[in-house]
């Protein structure tokens, strides 16, 4: 799945994958669900993994992206991205 690919890429490129993820969700049709499945699936461990990085500039990147889907009622995210991050 596209999730598996885009968290490898963010080991090597995490800037970019955390802006292709953004693109991602905001390009999604609400409509047919497709955000919802972004938001879902590869969006917390994205998010997990560029909080985690070391890279600050990424994180800050990541923690803005969290608030700005919590603003849009994804109020489950915060909680699925900080399980992901305990592990």
């Amino acid at each position: 799945m596209i999730h598996e690919q885009l968290v490898e890429a963010l080991k090597h490129l995490p800037g970019l994958v955390l802006a292709i993820t953004k693109g991602l969700v905001e390009g999604a049709d609400e409509n047919r669900g497709d955000q919802y499945m972004f938001v879902e699936h590869p969006v917390p461990q994205v998010i997990a993994v560029a909080l985690d990085i070391g890279d600050t500039t990424t994180a800050a990147n990541a923690a803005a992206l969290l608030h700005e889907l919590g603003e849009r009622s994804y109020i489950d995210l915060a909680d699925m991205v900080a399980a992901l991050g305990q592990r």
